[in-house]
């Protein structure tokens, strides 16, 4: 791939493909104050999958740049809502169970939702449409907030 006509962030690592090498281990270092790694699997391996996510990433990046669609995040709890209800159509739940419903209180969004107004070409701006939807963890029972799988 060359850098003609390509996104920001693909300009920014193309010049130097070493650049997604470099990042990737700065992002392994990041999260080393969060996440302890497997001893048994060789920091190349590491290195390797963040690579390969920064690679999709770019690829995600240049694929969002090139479309004249417009591409919103948008956070559940956005809209002021305190009170702000499931949506099966715009939301997940990070724990699926029986009860869940328009009447199921969200308790806060783990992860936005992407939202894309129109199409690739640059029509129909009054059409939206959920492209991932946000993952929430709602409250199921009497002040119990589910962030995990539910035991019967």
């Amino acid at each position: 791939m060359g850098c003609t006509g390509r996104s920001f962030l693909w300009t920014f690592f193309c010049p130097q493909r070493a650049g997604i090498r470099t990042r990737a281990a700065w992002e392994i270092g990041q999260l080393k104050a969060f996440v302890t790694f497997p001893k048994d699997k060789p920091s190349a391996d590491l290195l390797q999958e963040m690579k390969t996510i920064i690679d999709a990433a770019l690829e995600l990046d240049e694929m969002l740049m090139n479309s004249k669609a417009i591409f919103t995040v948008h956070r559940p709890e956005s809209d002021g809502s305190k009170n702000q209800r499931f949506d099966a159509t715009r939301m997940d739940a990070f724990i699926q169970g029986k009860d869940l419903s328009s009447k199921t209180v969200v308790e806060f969004a783990i992860s936005p939702m992407l939202i894309k107004m129109g199409n690739a070409d640059g029509c129909n701006y009054d059409s939206c449409m959920v492209v991932c939807k946000s993952l929430v963890c709602v409250m199921l029972l009497l002040g119990v907030v589910h962030l995990y799988t539910e035991k019967e």
